[in-house]
């Protein structure tokens, strides 16, 4: 059984301040952490899940933030944590960062900004509303701390939520510059080499635009696992559907090109025909792995040797890179399998309709186009429903080739569903999610059905 080691691993937490101090401060530090990182591993601790250290104000106990890519004076510097980092990985422990995102301090630049004026860049990048009058906030939400869950600002005459301390101003997470910096403050820890992090109330980032007032003050309703928690199928689904038409016509192109190649008798088809059907004898997943080497390190060795910037970094990095590597690894390993289907159309077209046509002076374009293709029809119609539902299914390649990856911008429908069901144990919508992908290739294939009859009959 493969092991998961953020599954099995003993966690120990550690609050710094109360933890180790190592000058006497009377407050815990970073090197006070380095220096009892023998005793952790004496007593077999696998991974160090450590709380705030970030800068901030304190008004929370580190949970409200002014900057993610600084380190709390009090605790030491950003060298003391470095040092950290690598005396844990040293003795085979792992590093675990706290990090709170659904809200920062107003501290924090991002908010110091917003408060500026409503036309602001970074007005958005935080939850501004008009009150229901001038004495009366926006909706009767209660703040985890107590009071109204809103904040008048002087300045601008709007209120800011804060589902927490009013010196802790909730994140727009509908912003897509919001989630952008979030990915790439995290992408820069990770490239350090921590190992993971603890979202701390990741739950509450999804929240209603018309935010209506709730029961008894109560935002839950409204926020913990909130409106946006479906979006996320939808949104697969919708990627889905974008793949899956470039996919499809991608692969009856290629696969329609192959089988004319391989009937007309052009030198070397005998390679066309492995090099496209081989990814059908290897599997989807050894198929997937092989092209993430191909992309992560030989296309970047390539790159970097003749000065290509396109190829200088994996394109399965980047959000379009990785759907863009999907859809190449998708066509090999489709294409294949639809020549074959296209080679047997090309076979039934008669040999002495074709000889007939050149004899009248026909071309190949125009024998390909004006005879080869109408009498091929039921061929055409079995790839393309064939290819469409192939695509709709993916999942192997899916898997091995970019995991969903980065940030899930790669997360096609059917791995939503089964990371659902069997990742998040999320039983009951893994099962209404498969539901409706299964309507959607049902759907596919009622259509396959009727289209292709219509094509036998007006063949």
């Amino acid at each position: 059984m493969k092991r998961t080691w953020w599954k099995e691993a003993v966690i120990y937490q550690i609050y710094p301040r109360s933890f180790m101090d190592s000058n006497g401060d009377g407050i815990g530090d970073l090197q006070g952490i380095i220096s009892r990182l023998d005793y952790l591993k004496y007593l077999g601790i696998d991974v160090i899940w450590v709380s705030p250290v970030y800068k901030s104000p304190n008004d929370d106990n580190g949970y409200d933030i002014s900057d993610y890519q600084d380190i709390m004076d009090e605790f030491g510097t950003m060298e003391d944590f470095d040092e950290l980092l690598a005396a844990a990985h040293a003795r085979g422990i792992k590093i675990v960062m706290d990090l709170v995102v659904n809200h920062t301090s107003d501290e924090h630049q991002w908010f110091v900004e917003s408060q500026k004026s409503r036309d602001n860049a970074y007005r958005d990048y935080y939850i501004w509303r008009e009150g229901k009058d001038a004495q009366t906030p926006p909706n009767n939400w209660g703040s985890c701390f107590g009071g109204s869950a809103w904040q008048y600002d002087e300045k601008t005459g709007m209120y800011y939520l804060h589902l927490f301390s009013k010196k802790q101003p909730d994140l727009n997470w509908d912003n897509p510059k919001v989630r952008g910096e979030v990915f790439d403050m995290m992408t820069w820890w990770c490239d350090k080499g921590i190992d993971g992090f603890r979202m701390d109330v990741i739950s509450m980032i999804s929240k209603t635009k018309e935010m209506p007032d709730g029961k008894n003050g109560d935002f839950g309703p409204y926020c913990i696992h909130g409106p946006n928690a479906d979006a996320a199928y939808w949104q697969a689904l919708g990627r889905t559907l974008i793949y899956s038409l470039i996919a499809v016509v991608l692969v009856n192109v290629v696969a329609f090109t192959l089988a004319f190649l391989v009937t007309s008798g052009v030198k070397g088809q005998n390679f066309f025909r492995a090099g496209f059907f081989i990814p059908n004898l290897i599997g989807g997943i050894v198929l997937g792995y092989i092209w993430k080497f191909v992309f992560n390190r030989a296309f970047v060795a390539i790159g970097n040797a003749l000065s290509i910037d396109a190829m200088s970094t994996s394109w399965l990095a980047t959000t379009n890179g990785a759907m863009f590597c999907l859809i190449i690894v998708s066509v090999w390993q489709y294409a294949g399998y639809m020549m074959l289907i296209y080679v047997a159309g090309f076979m039934s077209v008669s040999e002495d309709v074709l000889e007939a046509a050149r004899i009248d002076g026909c071309t190949n374009l125009q024998s390909i186009v004006h005879i080869s293709v109408p009498l091929m029809v039921s061929s055409f119609v079995q790839c393309l429903f064939l290819t469409v539902t192939r695509c709709f299914m993916v999942y192997d390649v899916n898997l091995s080739l970019t995991n969903g990856e980065p940030f899930n911008s790669s997360v096609m429908a059917a791995m939503h569903v089964y990371n659902q069901a069997f990742t998040y144990k999320n039983y009951g919508t893994g099962q209404a999610e498969a539901l409706i992908l299964f309507i959607v290739c049902a759907v596919v294939g009622v259509l396959q059905v009727y289209i292709g009859k219509k094509a036998e009959v007006s063949a």
